[in-house]
């Protein structure tokens, strides 16, 4: 499901693709401060969800991804 997801998000609109590719890679950059790449996904996902960009299922599949 992540990788349908994530395939979705890439041809709709790359930039958002590569956004959450940022936002993975910092959540997992041993030197950035967890809560705020949390705080900021969790707003990021938010407006793409209440713009109707992704459904609830996808942001909650999407929030998992760059948090693991």
């Amino acid at each position: 499901m992540t990788k349908k997801t994530l395939k979705r998000i890439e041809e709709a609109n790359i930039n958002v693709y590569y956004n959450i590719k940022s936002l993975k890679e910092a959540y997992n950059n041993d030197t950035t401060d967890c809560t705020i790449i949390k705080a900021e996904t969790r707003g990021y996902l938010m407006a793409l969800q209440q713009t109707g960009f992704i459904s609830e299922t996808e942001r909650r599949i999407l929030f998992c991804y760059i948090t693991l």
